[in-house]
């Protein structure tokens, strides 16, 4: 391809598409080769972008590879603008591999279009080195599902001879992001999230409240960043967050966070918290640096306060420096816990009241989870799930379930 192609409404480029695998992430099927747009960034009101995406417009079925992305000097990779831009309503990317893009997928804003609607990506894999997929004033109700962003998509494609090392020293020196979410998406749904080599795995740039599940970010520098969250927030659920600087860190626009059967390390303190609200229940933080807390929460340098740290039926693998409650905190709730060693190791450096609960001795039996093995098994849980017969009325008796 050497000018942008324009997918018009009501359209789907479909190919033929093999879906990579933990064991085989070599391309094979329909690959697009993108030879123009190098030098230049972001969509310029999508000018040079890959693919333009109108209403009810589909991209689906293929792989696609930039021939001029070498890694030459992995320091230094070669720009490109959006590989898709998303601009239409119910715009939908699907089954595809961004094998080396630059940035991958824009669904946002534009001087002359206006803010895209209902984003979908489905099944999106590839090594995007500086964004992968960026939202921003988008409406109605985003949907990403099975989106895997790691440099083996690329190093182990078949396509050009690059290292899995390579592309993460670009990824790093681009500050790469796996998804940077920005303003509207209400009520946004992240499921089957695979992120790694990134500077951050997500990071947000205006206040939303999505809600995600299932989901594994590692080898990154941060990796969930919020400088930015809604007053009800994020809810955040099932995961595992392996982290070289801070498993989680908020800014001081971070409303309300709230972490539910999450697993967190960190080679430095795994939850930085500045603002807002936080919340974890039965979570479990795995290990830290030695010098850091695991949670440090509050009295930092006189930013906003803290109003709000929530602890509750997590574990603590590793010995000592647990949890620290900062002078800025207003209000803290510590229960039920089970820390590695005699006791909890917390530090409260905010007082008592009634607005400090803290309970370092007690246990509790929380209600696990039933979770789904993998999202690829809840991908077929979908699709087994048959249609309703016509002409019935479909009422259940559930009394008996307590419902």
């Amino acid at each position: 391809l050497q000018g942008t192609l324009d997918i018009p409404v009501h359209v789907t480029l479909r190919g033929d598409w093999k879906r990579p695998t933990e064991t085989d992430r070599t391309v094979a099927g329909t690959v697009l080769l993108i030879d123009h747009g190098a030098g230049t960034t972001g969509y310029s009101d999508m000018a040079n972008v890959g693919f333009i995406l109108r209403d009810f417009a589909g991209l689906r079925d293929l792989s696609i590879y930039y021939p001029g992305q070498l890694l030459s000097n992995p320091s230094t990779p070669v720009q490109y603008p959006y590989t898709v831009d998303a601009i239409g309503e119910f715009a939908c990317v699907r089954n595809v591999t961004m094998v080396n893009s630059y940035e991958a997928i824009y669904y946002g804003l534009h001087a002359t279009q206006g803010s895209s609607s209902f984003p979908t990506a489905i099944s999106v894999y590839g090594a995007p080195i500086r964004r992968g997929i960026v939202t921003d004033s988008t409406a109605s109700t985003p949907r990403f599902q099975n989106i895997q962003f790691m440099p083996e998509f690329w190093a182990e494609s078949g396509l050009g001879s690059v290292s899995v090392a390579d592309v993460t020293t670009a990824m790093r020196a681009e500050n790469g992001i796996g998804f940077r979410v920005g303003k509207g998406g209400g009520g946004a749904v992240y499921l089957g999230l695979k992120l790694s080599g990134y500077d951050v795995g997500l990071q947000t740039f205006a206040d939303q409240s999505p809600r995600m599940f299932d989901f594994v970010i590692t080898n990154c520098q941060v990796g969930l960043n919020f400088p930015f969250a809604k007053d009800h927030g994020w809810v955040i659920t099932k995961g595992l967050i392996d982290a070289e600087e801070f498993a989680v860190q908020t800014g001081d626009d971070a409303a309300h966070l709230a972490f539910n059967n999450v697993t967190f390390s960190s080679d430095a303190g795994i939850i930085h918290h500045t603002a807002g609200t936080m919340t974890f229940q039965s979570c479990t933080f795995q290990s830290w640096g030695s010098t850091d807390y695991a949670i440090d929460s509050g009295g930092f340098n006189g930013l906003s306060p803290t109003f709000y740290l929530s602890v509750v039926g997590c574990d603590f693998i590793q010995a000592g420096n647990h949890i620290r409650i900062g002078s800025d905190v207003q209000k803290a709730l510590v229960y039920a816990n089970t820390p590695m060693g005699t006791a909890l190791d917390l530090q409260n450096n905010a007082g008592t009241g009634a607005n400090f609960v803290i309970d370092t001795t007690s246990t509790h039996e929380f209600a696990e989870l039933d979770p789904v093995d993998s999202v690829e098994d809840l991908l077929t849980v979908h699709r087994q799930v048959p249609t309703p017969l016509a002409g019935n009325s479909h009422v259940f008796d559930v009394y008996a379930y307590n419902a």
